[in-house]
């Protein structure tokens, strides 16, 4: 799925999120008081450590910041058997040093469903002022499971909000929560804020999330070329359930921002056979002067009818152009393209085995899955790319996935 990195077929946006370390620097004032060492001694014992968990509570209203957030980070560290704390650490989510309160949220997560009387302070602490209790109150949350009535409105709430950072495990609990949360997500496309991460959690659902389908034909005017673009791969990932959308994304093909045509002719491919009426608008911009426009198109047109062999000829023709694009993310698609449409070509795996040697790591990763897709027709080339010093790496790594087939 696309949490920590969110990536387009056509288009590639990326959020990275960090968590809480389960060690943080000791003190500026020097080394740790005996008491503190007693206390991370205590944490380091894991679950074994429940013996300590009444004289950590204690620790928790020390005069000291220091002790307390150690003392919350133990008893995360200490896990479900530290469920005694659970009302101390409830209360230390509103202590005035945000380290102890960010470990606090941290260690109710780590406690798990007994946390779940904390929920209600969880979710003030969303919208506490430092940036680590928001995050681990976010985490804390999905970890504790809340269920979707009190964290599906949360979590939307949040998206309005929330810094790149802080939104990744918001998308990913909202992906596991699945096909029920549909309607709600609807609803929050009404929120401009909202609606680029609700259509990456749409795109992610794919086919469970077809109800979602008008809604998001709707937004394919919105203003934000993110979202126009979002919304587009979210119905190409729905697929053939989407094509009720496919005259709305028609107009897309002409849209103003380079990165929405080609993804609007992604989505109207994606939706397969199904989308069989607008072929005439692919076929027309199938000859775009815009290569990449036209590259995509072709290969809609011959994804939407697979018996016409001009069509498939074309769209190996662009599709093998595509690959020595100076753009990375172009030349995945290239690929992708290729090895989605299954053309039956000679020169295919040599193609592929050729960008093996490409300067970006997702076109080679592309590349081998492509080729490991193609199983024992890539054997013979991989083992002769062995030979190369340039090659023989990612060809390795192909032969591995490919297992018994590659035994010679």
């Amino acid at each position: 799925m696309r949490l920590s990195k969110w990536v387009a077929i056509w288009g590639v946006s990326v959020a990275v999120h960090s968590s809480l370390p389960a060690r943080a620097q000791q003190p500026a004032d020097g080394q740790p008081s005996a008491k503190i060492q007693a206390i991370d001694a205590a944490g380091d014992m894991g679950p074994k450590g429940a013996a300590s968990v009444a004289s950590l509570v204690t620790a928790l209203a020390d005069s000291s910041a220091a002790v307390r957030w150690h003392a919350a980070r133990a008893l995360g560290a200490i896990g479900p058997q530290a469920a005694p704390a659970v009302g101390d650490l409830t209360k230390t989510l509103t202590d005035q040093d945000a380290k102890v309160r960010a470990y606090s949220a941290f260690a109710l997560g780590r406690i798990g469903a007994a946390s779940k009387p904390a929920v209600t302070a969880l979710v003030t602490a969303v919208k506490d002022a430092d940036a680590g209790v928001r995050r681990e109150a976010l985490k804390a949350i999905a970890l504790i499971g809340p269920g979707p009535d009190v964290a599906v409105p949360l979590f939307i709430d949040v998206l309005s909000t929330a810094q790149p950072e802080e939104v990744a495990l918001v998308l990913h609990s909202l992906v596991e929560f699945g096909e029920p949360i549909v309607p709600r997500l609807i609803k929050a496309l009404e929120h401009e804020k909202a609606r680029y991460w609700v259509c990456l959690v749409v795109g992610d659902l794919g086919p469970k999330a077809k109800l979602a389908v008008g809604a998001i034909a709707k937004i394919l005017s919105d203003p934000n070329v993110e979202v126009r673009r979002e919304a587009l791969i979210a119905l190409g990932h729905i697929g053939p359930d989407a094509a009720s959308a496919a005259a709305a994304v028609v107009p897309l093909l002409d849209d103003q921002d380079q990165t929405v045509r080609p993804a609007a002719a992604w989505a109207l491919g994606a939706m397969g056979a199904p989308a069989r009426s607008v072929l005439p608008a692919l076929e027309a911009k199938a000859s775009d002067p815009d290569p990449v426009l036209a590259m995509v198109c072709s290969w809609a047109v011959a994804r939407l009818d697979p018996t016409n062999g001009a069509a498939r000829q074309r769209a190996f023709q662009k599709l093998a152009a595509g690959i020595e694009h100076d753009q990375p993310r172009i030349r995945a698609a290239a690929i992708h393209g290729l090895a989605d449409l299954q053309i039956d070509d000679p020169s295919l795996v040599s193609l592929f085995v050729a960008a093996l040697d490409d300067a970006d790591s997702s076109v080679v990763g592309i590349a081998i899955r492509a080729l490991v897709g193609l199983g024992s027709k890539s054997v013979a080339p991989l083992t002769q790319a062995l030979g190369d010093e340039n090659l023989r790496g990612p060809a390795a790594v192909a032969l591995a996935q490919i297992g018994p087939p590659a035994a010679s």
